[in-house]
């Protein structure tokens, strides 16, 4: 076995050793005398299974830093709950000591306290975190390690992106779907993916699905996707040379791709994927009371059962520990410093290239020079909504391709098979699709060096996205409102890793993670009921606001001063929601700065001094329909006073940022609130700040077809009818309005209905435009 060989195997015995040990042991963490029952943690929590093979990837991937400085390398692990390992790698790298000296210095007292502190309460977490140097991915929710480690490298061209896939793992749709992501990547201009798929053969309980292959069977399933795969067997092999050199044969492959200037027609990506088949929880004990341990799927998480009160349990925990004889391998000095084995220090690299203190996973924001908008703006000239038609889509389109212009490589707009669909095909004056593999002449907007991401996965693209923004680039994720809900749990995740590293003092601010929701549900008449599902922006309201910012800009003026808003703010999920139809301008580019700075606003024009109700609406479909509603209820009441509220950022309702409520919607006088998605929404951020009596929020009702657009509305009791039937019960029940007045009105609402109903059945389109 070579020198550089023994050195990994050594590493592996220490950090193996480190991740077993912060499983099970709260005291005696160097086994200085006989384990004993005290020593045993009161709650025994972790995940050993995949730790030994987290631990060889990681000391592997420090051998190829150390003979490739031309190369930057992080490791994205997407077995996350393998943290054990992963914070083995990371003291011993000396990255854990470098960014908390106080509490995990590089000594005798650092070794222990991570030992000691592992899945305890206010200790270290159990899974990957913001707190762990290095991680972009907390790798809880399995499937995600691959699409963020291809949004990691783009635009990154000296990057490695070493990732640690799980067999269990693989056999997840996200994961699945993202092995194609190597043909979006160009080497010249990105960096590379280095994925490792972890074969060890079990989950939680049983057998993975990639284990039942035979070798040929993987070779050619990974060939087939443009891969070349490198096979290491612990069962066929020395694996520590045979890991080495799949690492060394894999970053050739990588220089050698890197190297090629082949037209794009002729060039087919060849990029490395290395299969590692070990058994699961290796070096462990081979069996526990007549069960098979090792090479089991008993092995995944604790292995024992009763180390408090059975002997022989705790006689087999200490036997396996000292197995590693970890004595060999560190010793300390007068000061109690740790001095690792000379071996194992020879591949550990310098801390300014290891894994954990690697500059992209703390990068600051890249500098981004946001489109001048005042060309895109649309001059009004009166406040009653002039008839312009103007494209909210289009003109985000007109901005993204400015923004394209200016930031060239750090800039990309991820979006599945849409950008056409969602009407922001002007970006592909400037830029293209990303796309490595030959196309054929008759296919346009596909470039090797195109800035534009679309595959047909939504969890791959808000994953390189991800993996995009907290590197720290700018990006945007463009989806069908009623299919963004497949990445709501991502979207989760996320806010989950933003909200814990805002407690990390060495994590700087990265760019938001914007979202565009387009094809909405109120102009999805012709797809039908499926289409109709603003449940993405339900569920994302439900997280700390403090993270969530949702937008409904009601006219493209509006959108293009939200749009810079999201790109201007860090650390924030950003959503808009934006209708792709041609709409009415109602704000001048002043007005629409000023309301998009204060998230809602009264419109004058629309409104009298001293108002008898209220009528506020957000979304600009909904706002445009209220709007008519607003005109017609005046036909009938001219004299009632009436306040028009518009909500931009509807989170400005609830949380640190909540607007002056009583300002806006009074605090005495009934409101009619026209929403969007669903009323619920609006009810949980307004029932503890407005009495539920005088607020009637109205919203998508779940019912829905293939229609036209004004039955669609009619059918959720949100139509221009329905405002006005809206606005009448609640003067009615105010007293502001006889029951002859209600009931009159009421009659002719109904009947238009009616009218608007059979018209739609008989002609096919809307009695109105």
């Amino acid at each position: 076995m070579s020198d550089t060989a023994k050195a990994l195997q050594k590493y592996c015995r220490l950090a193996d050793y480190m991740s077993a040990t912060q499983i099970y042991l709260k005291e005696n963490a160097f086994l200085e005398h006989k384990l004993e029952a005290s020593d045993i943690k009161e709650r025994i929590l972790g995940h050993w299974g995949t730790s030994p093979g987290i631990n060889l990837i990681y000391g592997a991937t420090n051998i190829s830093i150390v003979e490739n400085p031309e190369f930057d390398f992080m490791y994205i692990v997407g077995p996350g709950h393998g943290f054990p390992a992963y914070q083995a790698g990371t003291f011993l790298d000396r990255s854990l000591s470098y960014f908390y000296p106080d509490t995990i210095p590089f000594s005798k007292e650092g070794f222990q306290e991570i030992i000691y502190k592992f899945s305890v309460p206010y200790g270290y977490p159990s899974h990957i975190n913001p707190q762990a140097p290095g991680a972009i991915l907390e790798g809880g929710e399995l499937g995600y390690s691959l699409s963020t480690a291809f949004g990691a490298v783009m635009d990154e061209p000296n990057l490695i992106a070493v990732t640690l896939i799980g067999d269990g793992e693989a056999e997840t749709g996200p994961l699945s779907a993202a092995w194609q992501l190597n043909k979006l990547l160009n080497l010249q201009r990105d960096g590379a993916v280095l994925p490792i798929l972890h074969l060890n053969g079990y989950k939680i309980s049983g057998p993975t699905m990639f284990s039942t292959f035979t070798d040929e069977q993987l070779k050619n399933y990974f060939t087939s996707l443009g891969y070349i795969p490198f096979m290491v067997d612990e069962a066929q092999g020395n694996i520590y040379e045979d890991i080495i050199q799949a690492f060394a044969l894999s970053i050739d492959l990588i220089e050698q791709e890197k190297s090629k200037k082949q037209p794009h027609d002729a060039y087919k990506p060849a990029l490395p994927v290395i299969i590692l088949k070990t058994s699961k929880g290796r070096g462990t004990i081979a069996e526990l009371k007549g069960s098979r341990i090792e090479g089991n799927s008993l092995s995944h998480q604790v292995i024992f059962s009763d180390l408090k009160n059975d002997k022989s349990e705790l006689a087999l925990l200490e036997k396996w520990l000292k197995s590693y004889k970890i004595d060999e391998l560190i010793s300390f000095d007068k000061e109690n410093n740790l001095i690792i084995d000379t071996e194992i220090d020879k591949i550990i690299p310098d801390l300014n290239k290891s894994l954990g203190a690697n500059i992209y996973a703390r990068r600051q924001k890249e500098p981004f020079t946001a489109p001048d908008i005042s060309s895109m703006e649309t001059p009004v000239t009166e406040f009653t909504g002039q008839t312009v038609n103007k494209d909210t889509m289009h003109t985000l389109g007109e901005w993204m391709t400015k923004a394209f212009q200016i930031n060239t490589n750090n800039f990309r707009l991820f979006s599945p098979d849409e950008t056409y669909s969602n009407h922001l095909q002007k970006v592909f004056e400037v830029t293209a699709r990303a796309w490595n593999v030959p196309a054929k002449p008759w296919e346009k907007d596909l470039s090797l060096d195109g800035r534009v991401v679309e595959i047909l996965s939504e969890h791959s693209l808000f994953g390189m996205l991800q993996g995009y923004v907290l590197t720290g680039r700018q990006g945007v994720f463009v989806s069908y409102e009623a299919f963004a809900q497949i990445v709501s749990s991502m979207a989760d995740q996320y806010v989950k890793f933003k909200k814990q590293a805002q407690n990390v003092s060495w994590r700087n601010p990265t760019p938001s993670l914007n979202i565009i929701l387009t094809s909405l549900l109120e102009r999805q008449d012709h797809n039908g009921f499926s289409h109709q599902n603003p449940s993405f922006i339900a569920t994302n309201l439900d997280r700390d606001l403090d993270f969530v910012n949702v937008y409904y800009p009601a006219d493209a003026n509006i959108a293009l001063h939200t749009l810079q808003e999201m790109f201007d703010l860090t650390d924030k999920v950003n959503i808009m929601v934006a209708g792709k139809r041609n709409k009415k301008i109602y704000l001048n580019p002043q007005d629409a700065k000023a309301h998009v700075y204060a998230g809602a606003s009264i419109w004058e024009d629309f409104s009298q001094d001293n108002p008898d109700i209220v009528l506020a609406t957000a979304g600009d479909y909904i706002t445009n329909e209220s709007l008519e509603g607003l005109k017609l209820f005046k036909k009938y009441f001219p004299d009632k006073k009436l306040r028009f509220v518009n909500f931009n950022k509807i989170d400005v309702l609830a949380g640190e940022n909540m607007c002056d409520i009583d300002f806006l919607l009074t605090n005495n006088k009934p409101v009619v609130f026209n929403y969007h998605g669903y009323a619920s929404t609006i009810k949980k951020l307004v029932f503890d700040k407005i009495s539920c009596d005088r607020i009637l929020i109205n919203g998508f009702m779940e019912q829905g077809s293939t229609t036209t657009p004004l039955d669609l509305l009619i059918r959720n009791n949100i139509s221009r009818f329905h405002t006005v039937l809206s606005l009448i019960g609640m003067l009615s029940k105010f007293g502001m309005i006889t029951f002859d007045e209600w009931q009159d009105v009421r009659k002719e609402m109904n009947a238009k209905i009616k009218e608007a109903r059979d018209y739609a059945k008989m002609r096919g389109k809307d009695i109105i435009n």
